[in-house]
């Protein structure tokens, strides 16, 4: 089995051809639809760069598996590295619930994406949405926020996390200068150094079921560090982050 051309993409087979992976797709395109089978064979995945700088793209429509493909596990399963990188006129994305990996940088700098959804379960690798700075709406990405996921997403409003998140990576949030208010779900053990470096507009952070020991909201402040001086016995210190050229000790309730 050969690579070849269905509408404006290229497809080549799997090593066992079972299946079919995406390799390129005609940069002129203006929509395009992913199909969920061709010839008989399901699509199993976007390799990287297939849609780099295609940028007149606005559109992408995914055609779902019919319940007996999602039983054989025959779908698409991973959005390669830089996949649709530089896509700069795409405006949102829905992706099946089925895919399991968006890998890294997938839709990097895709400046005019503002809305993205996804399956609860999917790994989102770091800098998959970097530079997507129209970004106000997204999936919670689950138990960890890799690193430099959402950098530079100017137009972001919360936090895409939920009470599965664990840990938040380096310079996850960095540059989001459109967050105000954060919580933090008591489920979070760790944030890494610089994960909300230059978020100026951030006026206040809540940490959930931690009110004992955090009671206001000047843990961004510049001038000053928290102010720990009867810290819980088990709190542990985890990181210090940078923000906005201050610098910050983080402590979580263990």
């Amino acid at each position: 089995m050969e690579k070849m051309k269905y509408n404006s993409l290229t497809l080549v087979p799997n090593e066992n051809g079972t299946a079919y992976l995406i390799s390129e797709c005609d940069r002129d395109v203006t929509s395009i639809t992913i199909p969920a089978r061709v010839n008989g064979l399901f699509i199993e995945e976007i390799l990287e760069n297939a849609f780099e700088n295609c940028k007149g793209l606005k559109s992408v429509t995914f055609e779902l598996a019919d319940n007996e493909s999602i039983e054989k596990d025959e779908y698409l399963r991973i959005i390669g590295a830089y996949a649709f990188s530089g896509c700069v006129a795409l405006e949102k994305i829905d992706l099946p619930k089925y895919v399991e990996t968006i890998d890294r940088g997938a839709f990097y700098e895709c400046k005019e994406l503002k809305s993205v959804t996804f399956g609860k379960y999917v790994y989102v690798a770091p800098f998959a949405f970097y530079g997507c700075e129209s970004l106000k709406e997204c999936t919670s990405v689950g138990e960890t926020v890799s690193e430099g996921v959402f950098s530079q997403c100017k137009s972001l409003e919360y936090l895409p996390i939920d009470e599965r998140t664990s840990e938040i990576g380096e310079e996850a949030f960095a540059h989001c200068y459109s967050l105000v208010n954060v919580t933090l779900p008591k489920s979070l053990g760790r944030i890494e150094a610089l994960a909300f470096r230059s978020c100026y507009e951030l006026k206040s952070v809540t940490f959930e079921n931690t009110s004992n020991w955090y009671s206001k909201n000047c843990y961004f402040d510049k001038e000053r560090e928290l102010d720990l001086t009867d810290p819980i016995s088990n709190a542990k210190a985890l990181c210090t982050m940078d923000f906005d050229d201050g610098v910050i000790d983080w402590y979580v309730k263990k």
